[in-house]
């Protein structure tokens, strides 16, 4: 039986279906041989640069520093929103290709009811799944796009939900292309260290089923110094009995650590808020949960737990 909780930070407003705008994004996918540099002020294509043409010459990826010295630029707070550091800060970017997007949303909801300052970013949706922004403006929570915008966020204790596109155009269209294309792969490594605001996040947050893009964000962390938590799900296998999993990893203080979880767990709650898939559905039951109208899955409850006590040992200088 678990236990309901009435949350400080009730998004107030009725679910509405999110107005699409018809902006279409188009950009053509070249099949030249060999990559043409051309002046850009955006230091960002330098980099494609480098991971385009390793990209064509061997099947080994971009090696660690690029990839460290690229997050070090996006996370820089020249020429961002800047925010007043409000302790504690958590950073969620919002996978486009992950099926965790329930669980994403309603652990930022949770964690702004305790007090956390929480900054989601996320790109367009290229598949089946919504974008995270449609489901908090479905919630009655209106994306960020300036400071002002994530203080009000703040004041309300509401996620601020700021679109890649505000912060990274280039990259928010890199994810636009085909999966398998290497300016789409170099996007989705560096999308989680695309910061909206100005100060350094306690934490950044990343819900995927992807093991080697969580391994990849570990380990750009901890080439930065940088504080990370991975939370990987994994799925069920067919042996007999089994059941999801859910791996929690830390880059913290330049090691990386895994943290434990109870599991394997099997939750009748967190199957109902994942079986949403559109932004209407997966905003009702958000709501629904935060209202106490349905138990807060087991899983949720763990995950909370998990990231308050890793702020907690930040805070007081724990590891």
């Amino acid at each position: 039986m678990h236990e309901s909780r009435q949350l400080e930070n009730l998004i107030r407003q009725p679910v509405r279906t999110p107005v699409h705008g018809d902006e279409v994004f188009e950009q053509r996918v070249g099949a030249a041989a060999t990559p043409v540099k051309v002046p850009d002020p955006d230091p960002l294509a330098e980099i494609a640069y480098a991971w385009i043409s390793q990209s064509m010459t061997s099947d080994a990826t971009v090696t660690l520093p690029v990839l460290t010295d690229a997050a070090r630029l996006l996370s820089s707070p020249a020429d961002r929103i800047m925010v007043a550091s409000r302790a504690p800060v958590i950073a969620l970017h919002a996978d486009h290709q992950a099926a965790c997007l329930p669980d994403l949303v309603l652990l930022a909801s949770m964690l702004c009811s305790t007090g956390m300052h929480v900054v989601v970013t996320g790109a367009r949706s290229r598949g089946m799944l919504p974008a995270v922004g449609d489901v908090f403006a479905a919630m009655g929570v209106p994306e960020a796009g300036c400071a002002a915008h994530i203080d009000v966020a703040f004041t309300r204790s509401d996620p601020a939900c700021v679109p890649l596109k505000t912060i990274s155009p280039r990259l928010d269209g890199w994810l636009q292309l085909p999966a398998n294309d290497p300016l789409h792969r170099l996007a989705r490594s560096l999308a989680p260290w695309a910061d909206p605001i100005g100060v350094v996040a306690d934490l950044r947050v990343l819900i995927t089923t992807d093991a080697n893009w969580a391994q990849c964000v570990l380990q750009v962390a901890q080439a930065l110094g940088a504080h990370a938590l991975t939370l990987l799900v994994e799925p069920a296998t067919a042996t007999a009995g089994s059941a999801p999993r859910m791996r929690a990893m830390l880059a913290a203080r330049g090691r990386i650590t895994p943290l434990t979880l109870d599991g394997p767990w099997s939750d009748a709650d967190r199957s109902a808020l994942t079986a949403c898939t559109d932004a209407v559905s997966i905003a009702r039951r958000v709501q629904s949960v935060l209202a106490g109208e349905f138990p807060v899955p087991r899983l949720t409850d763990q995950l909370l737990e998990l990231v308050s006590r890793v702020c907690g040992g930040f805070r007081s200088g724990l590891d």
